[in-house]
């Protein structure tokens, strides 16, 4: 593929950078020791550490991600404790059940732009993403 910015040869696509710049990490140790005072003591630490390393150009290449739902269901979860205590104080109970509604209104229009990014837009930057080039010499992206 040639550079539509430089014409230079020395391109990749962007999905090959990103996985040979990511490399997922996983180490384990163990510790042993020994005390010696009043008594003899003996002991042991293990640990597991995980984790993602990425080189500057592979984070920039990522390919776009799906939008959560978090949001929306601790909204609703909000609404909800709003909802149960609406019979606390009755000369609040009507402020309490008038925010719970618009929480749940608010969680509810969350719910549905994410859907959509989620199942149409997304899609396509995947695609788009999937078809996209690296100029090494003069750092373009672009489509094939």
């Amino acid at each position: 593929m040639i550079c539509k910015n430089c014409n230079s040869e020395n391109t990749q696509k962007i999905s090959l950078i990103y996985e040979k710049g990511t490399n997922n990490i996983s180490t384990n140790s163990k510790t042993v020791g020994v005390g010696i005072g009043t008594g003899v003591v003996v002991g042991s630490v293990s640990t597991n550490t995980s984790g993602k390393s990425q080189s500057l150009l592979a984070e920039k290449v990522s390919p776009p991600k799906k939008n959560s739902y978090l949001l929306a269901f601790f909204i609703i979860t909000i609404g909800l404790i709003f909802l149960v205590n609406i019979n606390e104080l009755d000369t609040k109970g009507s402020i309490f059940g008038l925010i719970a509604i618009l929480l749940v209104g608010f969680a509810i229009k969350i719910i549905k732009v994410t859907y959509k990014y989620n199942s149409i837009t997304f899609p396509k930057k995947y695609m788009e993403w999937t078809k996209s080039w690296h100029c090494n010499k003069c750092g373009y992206i672009y489509m094939e």
